[in-house]
């Protein structure tokens, strides 16, 4: 429901409301054919909220990892006479951390067991509640818990 239809609905409640008490007012001694009050009873209206404040609506944003392999190297120079072979590592999973105090959203790539490395990013701004969804190797991130 827009604002727009709260505020009408709330100014038809009131306008109601206001009618209802004139016509008490008014009409002390004769029976209004809508409240049918008797003379010298007490009259009393009963207005009940029509308005209800709508839910917030959560907003989420599924995050895939950017690679299914990536290729790890070696970047630390090495002596002269040694070499590294690069690995190409598959991604193995996924994982929601904490690093440094904030939630970080983790890619694992390579077999348990071996060195793991894990390509990592914060959570979108505004979509800080994050779950790992390991079957699809991806992460959800909402709004609201």
């Amino acid at each position: 429901m827009s604002n727009t239809t709260h505020k009408l609905a709330g100014l038809a409640a009131l306008l109601f409301a206001t009618a209802s008490l004139s016509a008490l007012d008014a009409g002390a001694g004769q029976q209004d054919r809508r409240l049918q009050t008797k003379p010298g009873a007490v009259k009393q209206l009963q207005v009940k909220p029509q308005l209800k404040a709508a839910p917030a609506k959560a907003k989420s944003q599924e995050i895939a990892c950017p690679h299914y392999n990536v290729k790890v190297e070696m970047i630390t120079p090495l002596p002269q006479a040694w070499w590294y072979t690069p690995a190409t590592k598959a991604l193995h999973g996924v994982k929601v951390m904490t690093v440094a105090g904030k939630t970080t959203l983790g890619c694992v790539y390579g077999k348990p067991g071996q060195r793991q490395p894990t390509l990592m990013r914060h959570p979108p701004a505004g979509l800080p509640n994050c779950i790992a969804k390991q079957a699809q190797k991806k992460f959800v991130c909402t709004s609201i818990k």
